[in-house]
């Protein structure tokens, strides 16, 4: 696994708005949703992608509504 190892996502929330995801690591892996602060978004900085990755996880970003 290395940290250009992204899944991007569309969503279609219930509303019809639209809202992007990037998972990393695992796919097997625990899940963990990200939230870096605000502003932000769906980007997974490298460094933790690469922990994840060694850790057996599987991180789950999404960008902020709006």
């Amino acid at each position: 696994m290395t940290v250009t190892d992204l899944t991007e996502r569309i969503i279609e929330t219930p509303d019809g708005r639209v809202l992007a995801v990037q998972e990393s690591g695992d796919p097997a892996g625990r899940p963990v949703l990200v939230h870096m602060g605000t502003p932000n978004s769906r980007h997974l900085y490298g460094p933790n992608q690469a922990d994840a990755a060694a850790r057996g996880l599987r991180l789950i970003c999404y960008d902020r509504p709006g």
